[in-house]
This record gives structure tokens, sequence and C-alpha cells, in this order.
């Protein structure tokens, strides 16, 4: 499935050189007037430039090591190693920096680490005599150590945060910890995301010379979805003392991998745009600060990450060799385009190993991708847009609507094997599981018919048994038990009827002279000791269920095949005894 792109590679190319050039000539950064007295004022601003020009939202739709600020919850869904780096020169030799790194794990979760600086170099520092003290440093830290992690193919996600603040202003250094936490589940269906986090729980505190000062608690809520060509975004945050924050922001994807975005605040307007290209994310933003009332001027940030796919088995320690054949293999084909038989090969991989996350990310991931490509208009052509729903369909599970769209797609494409191949496997996979039914409903007739003809022979109800007997005999006619059973039934309606016939009345008659009747030949039995051997084993069950007579009636046609046989004349001459 290929992407179809409404810009030129040359259109492209100039504005991205374009870009590039703009954002060098004008990084520098000027924080918010509500933001800049607190001691956390650094971190208010936000990490990200892509977070920036969507008016600073970003609880509920973080896709890089920016996570690890807006919601650590977001690292879970994350399934490939990923390194930002961004680097601004700022006003009177200030300078802002920040590095972090993803790195996700097979089973257990996935992991984040980061930093956070804003310094200002060469400041002369002045006593209280106005004299010059030399150069000072003022330079405020933050580390991030953060967690994400979801369960099995769940869409719930949960994380947290470690943070480190470190302050060090004309000498004096502090240091504290506090943390995050964070939670973001997303609607597939709908392509809609919610996240919460919660700053500052126990709070880094900061003491520099005597007055000790504590990062204030906050709470933040956030939206995302798709509508269109456009991702919308909208945060709410309360920090302690201070009234709810309202930001929202947009991006415009119908250009992709040229992406347009703009935002609004309560203090600020901001836009920027984005570029992605391979393995490569660039991001600048432009935000205009204290724009409602006295204007503080305007800052640009700009910043690259780069995802790498890495090898996620290492850290497993004796990893599944069968496991990770099968994965690798899922990625391979994600990676190439064939979609179908990736998700083939992530499920052979959860079949394996039901707590595989990388494994259900990626399906999850293909779901959202192809989703969201029909929904922005990024997938136009035909062709792609039923291969696309195809993909949604066959995750969800629906086959009948999955053939539907593959055969459309067949029709476009006829030397497409994947789909080919996808459809033969559908249609087969239908057609055993309607052999599966079948055999499962005639298992369960023969089971019943068996039962009922038994009860009804135990009650000698033996017309109704016996009709049991036949349907089940149409269903399996090798089945001896029915046999069996169904030539009992007829013997005993037999000897019902033998003993309700009425005897007819004497009638007195001359005596003449009988005419001797000639003897008809006896059949002759030819000796057949297997035969007997089976016939004597019917009997012996008759016997154990006490129907006697129908014993002796096998074990009479049981010495006609050997007729020397003593154990059988045996049981006959002792069930006799016990009749009489």
């Amino acid at each position: 499935m290929k992407k179809t792109l409404n810009s030129t590679p040359r259109l492209r190319n100039i504005l991205f050189f374009l870009f590039l050039f703009v954002s060098n000539q004008f990084a520098f950064f000027i924080p918010s007037s509500e933001d800049a007295g607190s001691i956390d004022g650094y971190l208010r601003g936000g990490i990200g430039a892509r977070h920036l020009a969507m008016g600073r939202t970003g609880v509920s739709y973080p896709s890089g090591a920016e996570a690890m600020y807006w919601n650590p919850a977001a690292l879970a869904g994350m399934s490939s190693f990923e390194g930002m780096l961004s680097y601004n020169m700022l006003f009177a030799d200030t300078y802002e920096f920040f590095a972090g790194e993803i790195i996700p794990t097979q089973w257990w979760g996935n992991f984040g680490v980061g930093i956070l600086r804003l310094g200002v170099r060469d400041v002369e520092g002045w006593n209280a005599q106005n004299l010059s003290t030399g150069k000072i440093e003022n330079e405020n830290s933050a580390y991030f150590i953060s967690y994400g992690n979801s369960g099995y193919a769940s869409p719930l996600e949960l994380g947290a945060t470690l943070k480190i603040a470190h302050h060090n202003v004309a000498g004096y250094t502090d240091k504290g910890f506090g943390f995050d936490f964070g939670a973001r589940y997303t609607f597939f269906s709908r392509s809609i995301s919610v996240g919460a986090v919660y700053r500052n729980l126990l709070g880094p505190s900061i003491r520099l010379i005597s007055e000790e000062e504590r990062y204030p608690p906050s709470f933040a809520l956030g939206v995302s979805g798709h509508a269109g060509d456009f991702f919308l975004s909208s945060d709410g945050t309360l920090s302690s003392g201070e009234n709810i924050k309202l930001a929202m922001g947009a991006e415009y994807r119908r250009y992709a991998p040229f992406f347009f975005r703009f935002g609004l605040n309560d203090t600020e307007i901001s836009s920027g745009f984005g570029y992605e290209f391979k393995a490569w994310k660039l991001n600048y933003a432009y935000a205009l600060h204290s724009a409602w009332s006295e204007n503080l001027g305007s800052s640009h940030r700009i910043d690259l990450s780069r995802s790498f796919s890495g090898n996620l088995q290492k850290f497993k320690a004796g990893a599944n060799k069968e496991i990770t054949r099968a994965f690798k293999k899922s990625r391979r084909f994600a990676r190439k385009g064939k979609l179908f038989y990736a998700v083939d090969a992530a499920r052979k991989t959860l079949e394996l190993d039901n707590q595989h996350e990388d494994a259900a990310g990626l399906i999850r991931r293909l779901y959202t991708e192809s989703k969201e490509g029909i929904d922005s208009g990024k997938i136009t052509k035909f062709e792609d847009v039923s291969y696309a729903r195809g993909i949604i369909a066959y995750i969800d599970n629906d086959m009948p609507v999955t053939l539907n769209y593959l055969k459309q797609n067949l029709n476009l494409e006829p030397s497409n094997n994947e789909v080919r191949d996808t459809i033969n496997q559908i249609n087969a996979a239908i057609l055993k599981k309607r052999m599966e039914d079948e055999a499962r409903d005639k298992f369960q007739k023969i089971d019943q018919y068996m039962n009922d003809g038994i009860y009804l022979y135990s009650t000698e109800d033996y017309a109704t048994a016996a009709e049991k007997f036949k349907l089940l005999l149409q269903l399996d006619p090798d089945n001896k038990d029915a046999a069996r059973y169904l030539e009992l039934c007829r013997i005993a309606i037999q000897e019902l009827m033998d003993k309700n016939k009425p005897k007819p009345a004497p009638v007195a008659a001359p005596r003449k002279e009988q005419p001797k009747e000639e003897k008809k030949p006896e059949k002759k039995f030819e000796v057949d000791i297997e035969k007997a051997e089976a016939l004597y084993t019917d009997g012996l069950v008759e016997y154990s269920l006490g129907r006697i007579k129908n014993a002796i009636y096998y074990w009479q046609m049981a010495i006609k095949y050997d007729p020397n046989n003593r154990k059988i004349k045996k049981a006959i001459i002792n069930a006799e005894k016990k009749i009489k």
C-alpha cells in the first residue's frame, strides 16, 4: 500500500531547505510571563517543537522521546528505539538543550531517559558595593527516567517518570526528586485518544540559600483525534494556586510527509511545520507570547529525532527462537508494505507468546495507520483504499468484509500475490470452519440419538428406540453399537408380538392318518470359531444387562458355528436354569 502525495519531490525539497534556513536564522526563545516566575518555569514550556506549534498540547498524543514530559504512558505504544536532540541558541547567551532516548523491550514494557537543560553563560556578577565579582553561572536541569506499559493488546496504557531537578545559581546548587504519573486510553475504532498526567507528585524541592521552594503539583487532561485531513488536540491543565489553563492545536496532514500545525492557549498563538523522511523527523515551531495582552515577543524552536528498529530480542535472556523468528518476519513484511503477511506473522508470535507487547503493538499500529491514511486522505487510489479497508477488517476478524475488499483490490491489481494468497487462505479457513461445524453438529446428533435410543430401550419402548437407531445409522452406517441395539429392538418387538398373538380355539376333527411330513434338511453351519466367539461375547453383554433370553439366543447361534465349544454349552445350560 503506497501513500499518495499531492506535492512533487521538487517542491518538497525546496520547502524543506527553505524551512531549514529560516529555522537556523531565527532560533531563540522567550518564556511566557505567567510561567517565568515559577521555579519550574523552564519546564512549563514543554518539550518538542511539534507540541509548541500545537498550542503546547500533548497529554494524549506524544509520539517520541518528548513523551517523558508530556505523558509517560505513551511510551507503551512505541515499538522502536528513538533518539531526539534539540538545541537552541537563545537570547543573551542563553541556551536550551534536550536529549532523549526511547528504549523499547519485548517483555518488560518501554523505558525512556532524557535531560532538559536551560542555562545562561558568561553572566557578570556584582556585589552590594556595585563591584564586579566575575562571571557567574545560572543553570537549571531536569533528568527524566520514564517507564510505560500496557496489558496484552490493551488500549489502556500506564506510565511514570522519575524526575531529578538540579539548580545551579552563582555557585549555590541543590537537587530534588519528584514523580509524574500518566495514563492514556485509545479508542482504535474511532482513532481517539484520551490522556491524563499528574505532574510533580512529591515534587522536587530546591533550597539555594535559605528559602526552600517546591515544584507545584499539576494535573492535565487531554484528548485528540482525527477529523478528515486534520489531527485535533486539546488540553486542560490545573496547577496548584492557579486557574485552569486551556490549550488547543491542529495538524494538517493532507500533504504528508509535510505537516502544517497551529495552536493557541491562554497566552500564546503558535504555528509550525514538520517533515518526516524515512526514520528522521524534523519539526519547527513559532510562538507569539502574551498575544492577548502585552506582547513579550516571539520564539522559534527546532528539533530533530531519529528512530532505530533495533533488536528487541536482546532484552530477553534466552528468547525463544521461534518467537523471535515470527516477530522478525512480521516486522520485515510490515516494512515491505505486505501488511496481511505482517498481521499473520504477528498473530503467530502472539500464539507462541500471548504477552508479546511488540507484536500486539505492531497490529495496533497497522490498524491505526491504515485508518488514519483513509481518514486523512493520504490514501486516495481505489486499489490502496480497498487494501487499507481490507487490512482494517482483517484485524477486526471480519472475514466476509475482508474478502469483499480484497477481491476489489485483486480486480485492479491481478499480480498482487499477497492479496491472492490471503483470499485463498481466508476461503480455506471458512471452508474448514464450515466442515468443523458440520462435523460437530453430526457428532452431537449421533450422541443424542444414541442416548435417546438407549434410554427408550431401557424403558421397553422398543419401536421408538428402533427409530432413533435407524436415524443414527443414516448418519454413521458403520456404528456397530447402533446396529446391535437395532437388532435387539427387532427381537424384542417380535417377542412381544408373539406373546400377544391370540391362540386359535381347538376344533374337533376326525382322526385321519396324517401323511408323514418330509423333514426339511436343516441349514448347515460351517465351523467359524471367530464368529462363535463374537456371538458369545454379545451374549455375555446381554446376560450382564439382565436380558437372559437375548443372551441364550446369541449363544445358540454361537454353538452352531462351534458345536464342540463346552464354554458356550455351559453358558446356555446356566442361562436356561435362570429362566426356570
